[in-house]
């Protein structure tokens, strides 16, 4: 910074001190240096600033010492520091009953139902970012546009209403289902029906009678509807979903709930698990079955959102998802101001941001803050194991930080950009919130003021002796 040194009038301002500053240097004017009288010597700077004025040299009495007493601070830059919950799942019901998600790159989505979230998702609205949880994995959206209109794909189950079978209805004897594959007996065709003129009835407490689908996509939600009662020789019966991709059950064996002689609808969600792309639908234990079908949800409903990998919103998918994480057991979530951008490892949680250890990565919020300036950074890390955290801000790093507690930090923004950051080390496994940034403005110190007609004296200003901080301006007005 050079020095700078504005006329207007009878006043002058100096910005820029870097060195001593003469007479001759700062009253630039006409008439005789030992005319000049001065009335009045303002200074601005931040706090512990100084200005030492002299007479003539740096050897003369001092006329007057300015300094900033106090410190002066702008308006609050962070937006959300404390990073506070908007939403959970408090009143939400989860799939396998409600339709809910699909998580899958450049489709992913989610709802739950008793829960709008479509306020979070205004049109070009990206401050909220969305956090579901399963028992111990994470994943994390940036919340974008509400969904469309629930809607459902084409049926991929072949033969869901059993009206194509070999062999004879209600003898008791086995019977063949075009695309299913019997286990165990007796499995046959019955007339007893809900649609059409056949349906399946399971006469056995140990068979069962299944169908792939290799037709499915891996992280898209499904949705199995069937019609079932209680069946003639063995009452109610069970389905199941398994992953064939996986060997893995998708929905275990579960009971249809359903008993009676009144054919009744049971309708369950699921999604596929990661790279699944086939399923087996399987009917078993007793009951009869009818008009089943397997679509996938391409439209979560209004009251969903859509999922993207970033705050600008421009892909469509999940922006993290620890690995092994279980779509079909979340059962709760968090809503967060996504002011933040997560770099790997980070991610929002009971109010704080969190990193695990493994990758070296940021924290980020552009905060606008000014090359030169000074940033006065408070945050509080808690629950670290290991490695260490460093906040900069526009390039310039601060104090790096390895243990719990709560610091405070100046730093003068750097001109690499305009962003604050929390810059973890690849070790560094803990917490950061409680964040606050506020620009250290300069602030008017006690003005020194002579008598009304002015005085005649012959500023120097002392450099060594002073302190000269970004920021600072030193006014006089002579008479």
């Amino acid at each position: 910074m050079a020095l700078a040194i504005k006329r207007n009038g009878n006043f002058f301002e100096l910005t820029g001190i870097f060195e001593d500053v003469t007479m001759e240097e700062i009253f630039r004017v006409s008439r005789p240096l030992d005319d000049i009288k001065i009335k009045r010597m303002q200074f601005f700077g931040v706090i512990n600033d100084k200005c030492v004025i002299k007479h003539f040299n740096d050897t003369g009495p001092t006329i007057s010492t300015l300094a900033i007493p106090v410190e002066g601070l702008g308006g609050e830059l962070i937006i959300d520091g404390g990073f506070a919950i908007q939403d959970d799942e408090t009143g939400a019901t989860f799939w396998p009953t409600n339709a809910g998600a699909c998580f899958n790159a450049g489709n992913a989505r989610f709802r739950v139902a008793g829960v709008d979230l479509s306020a979070f998702a205004a049109s070009g609205d990206a401050t909220h970012v969305l956090v579901f949880h399963t028992a111990t994995h994470t994943g994390m959206g940036y919340i974008g546009p509400a969904d469309s209109a629930y809607a459902e794909g084409g049926n991929l189950l072949l033969n869901g209403d059993f009206e194509l079978y070999a062999g004879t209805q209600d003898n008791g004897v086995n019977d063949s289902f075009t695309s299913w594959t019997r286990a165990g007996s007796v499995l046959e065709a019955t007339a007893t029906s809900h649609g059409g003129s056949s349906a399946l009835e399971i006469e056995n407490g140990g068979a069962n009678l299944y169908s792939n689908v290799t037709t499915v996509e891996a992280e898209k939600q499904y949705i199995l509807e069937f019609w079932t009662r209680d069946g003639a020789v063995v009452a109610q019966g069970y389905y199941a979903v398994y992953d064939v991709t996986h060997s893995d059950w998708i929905i275990p064996t579960t009971t249809t709930g359903i008993t009676g002689t009144t054919y009744t609808k049971v309708t369950s969600y699921f999604i596929t698990p990661v790279s699944c792309v086939g399923v087996r639908i399987y009917f078993l234990n007793g009951g009869m079955f009818d008009d089943a079908s397997l679509k996938e949800v391409t439209n979560v409903g209004t009251d969903g959102v859509l999922l993207y990998s970033e705050a600008t919103l421009d892909t469509q998918s999940l922006a993290y998802a620890e690995a092994g994480i279980n779509y079909n057991a979340i059962n709760s979530f968090e809503v967060y101001l996504s002011a933040f951008t997560y770099g790997t490892g980070w991610i929002p949680g009971n109010s704080k941001a969190n990193k695990t250890a493994g990758i070296a990565s940021d924290l980020v919020q552009d905060i606008s803050a000014v090359g030169g300036n000074r940033y006065k950074v408070i945050f509080t890390v808690s629950g670290r194991t290991a490695g260490s955290v460093t906040p900069d801000v526009g390039g310039t790093n601060g104090t790096t930080i390895s243990a719990d507690g709560t610091y405070t930090q100046d730093i003068i923004c750097g001109a690499t950009d305009t962003k604050l950051r929390f810059e973890a080390d690849a070790t560094f496994d803990g917490s950061i919130d409680t964040v606050s940034v506020k620009e250290v403005i300069a602030v008017k110190a006690d003005v020194v003021r002579f008598n009304p007609d002015g005085q005649y004296m012959k500023p120097f200003i002392d450099f060594s002796e002073g302190i000269f901080n970004p920021g600072h301006k030193l006014i006089i007005e002579i008479a």
